[in-house]
């Protein structure tokens, strides 16, 4: 059974494009928040009576954002494969019916009829 994520479940048409902008959205702000990170941790900070060195969690902080920013990437470049491969699907049953030569009358209005509702459907985005 295949994992089910936010992309999965979520409905395609209008919510597809406004998942992508909050998705695009969330990966900048992790962007900004991994260079945060490394430009207002020192590497090593010195009080008194001890040191803290920081280097190290704050590399741990920066990569685990920028983990969250791949997987991201790579749940909206599965969607995207599989939507894509959704409607090449769906266009190539299209294609197949509408060359298939009529032997019949039947057949003829049959395939016409294929066609206009091909035609008068809207394409899902």
């Amino acid at each position: 059974m295949p994992r089910r994520t936010a992309l999965t479940e979520m409905p395609r048409a209008g919510a597809t494009a406004d998942a992508m902008q909050a998705l695009t959205k969330k990966a900048k702000e992790l962007r900004e928040l991994a260079a945060r990170i490394r430009a207002t941790t020192l590497d090593i900070e010195d009080a008194p009576l001890f040191r803290v060195l920081c280097l190290e969690c704050k590399e741990v902080l920066a990569t685990k954002a920028e983990t969250l920013i791949k997987l991201i990437n790579d749940a909206v470049a599965q969607d995207n494969r599989d939507h894509m491969r959704d409607a090449n699907r769906r266009y190539q049953r299209i294609a197949d019916k509408l060359v298939e030569e009529p032997t019949s009358s039947e057949e003829l209005g049959a395939l016409k009829e294929f066609a206009e509702e091909v035609r008068s459907r809207r394409p899902v985005v």
